[in-house]
């Protein structure tokens, strides 16, 4: 990957952007043989990743705390589907599928330019109009669930979709993945 391509004999490597952005530095660094940590600097739509860690949405002020702040560790998701090759993801923040995925998929580079925050309103609005349950099967550990689901959301941060609070007790350290299901 090339975040762990980049983070090569950096102690620190900072990403300025969104989720996904972070998302993928955090899994190129976490995947790599090397041992850097990672500064996050909101820039992307939603910053559901930094407004859940309490990082100020002000880029002055998250670089502020940037070079003023411990750091803390954090988990790193890893998703797969067994019916898809090479379907293995990493995210930091959230997982989301059923209607909540599909607008995600919405989301391109050019609506968010466009409609800034508002993005996210368009893309569920359009969603909402052709939104159909999902048949999903989930697997924790051990334990099997077979659902009917508008949404389902694996959650590492508290926040996902633009600051909806999806995940309250969410903490992206414990060691546990919150788990959100809307069900149809």
């Amino acid at each position: 990957m090339a975040a762990a391509a980049a983070g090569q004999g950096f102690a620190r490597v900072a990403v300025a952007g969104g989720d996904g952005s972070i998302g993928a530095v955090a899994a190129g660094l976490a995947l790599s043989p090397h041992s850097s940590r990672l500064g996050v600097i909101p820039m992307g739509t939603g910053n559901d990743f930094a407004r859940g860690l309490g990082i100020p949405l002000d880029v002055r002020e998250a670089l502020e705390m940037l070079s003023s702040s411990n750091s803390r560790p954090v988990d790193l998701i890893r998703c797969r589907s067994p019916q898809v090759p090479g379907s293995e993801r990493y995210s930091i923040n959230a997982v989301v599928g059923g209607i909540g995925g599909r607008i995600g998929d919405r989301m391109t580079p050019e609506l968010s330019r466009r409609w800034g925050r508002l993005s996210y309103v368009r893309a569920g609005a359009m969603e909402l109009l052709t939104g159909r349950p999902s048949h999903v099967v989930v697997s924790i550990d051990d334990n099997q669930f077979c659902l009917d689901c508008l949404m389902l959301i694996v959650a590492n941060g508290r926040y996902a979709g633009g600051a909806i609070d999806f995940a309250p007790a969410a903490d992206p350290g414990d060691g546990v993945l919150d788990v959100t299901v809307v069900t149809a």
